[in-house]
């Protein structure tokens, strides 16, 4: 009977080493597939660190396009202040002479007439007779 239990025992053991064995693989197995996880993961961070910085440049460079670009309109827009200002100031200028050409020439024509209904009147009342010697007292009021 010591050589049946010897035996049972024997195969055991046998049954406890293949299990070892199968778990050592199986281990191995985990080792390796770990190890290549580590690799793909550091490999996707390494991806990912190189398309940030990437962005990161790109994000620099649309930064100075826009603050490029805004100071490009800032300046637009006040060169067309500038230039608004400037033709309207020249237009108000020019408006304001020819409002001051038509004033003279109204006012000369004005006097013209105001002398010429003066002389009618004191040739008018010479003609009636009403004022013989009394013309020096009509004077004129401009």
């Amino acid at each position: 009977m010591e050589q049946a239990i010897l035996g049972v025992v024997g195969l055991i053991l046998m049954v406890v080493l293949h299990q070892d064995r199968a778990r050592r693989a199986d281990i191995g197995a985990l080792r390796a597939d770990g190890t290549d996880v580590r690799k793909d993961m550091t490999d996707g961070f390494a991806d990912v660190r190189k398309d940030m910085t990437d962005l990161r440049s790109d994000m620099t460079d649309l930064r100075k396009d826009m603050t490029d670009g805004f100071a490009d309109v800032r300046k637009d827009m006040t060169d067309g202040f500038a230039d608004v200002r400037k033709d309207m100031t020249n237009g108000f200028a020019a408006h304001r002479e020819e409002t001051r050409q038509q004033i003279e020439t109204s006012a000369a024509r004005t006097d013209t007439r105001i002398d010429s209904l003066t002389t009618a009147v004191i040739d008018l009342a010479k003609a009636v007779g009403k004022v013989e010697g009394r013309t020096e007292t009509l004077k004129l009021v401009e």
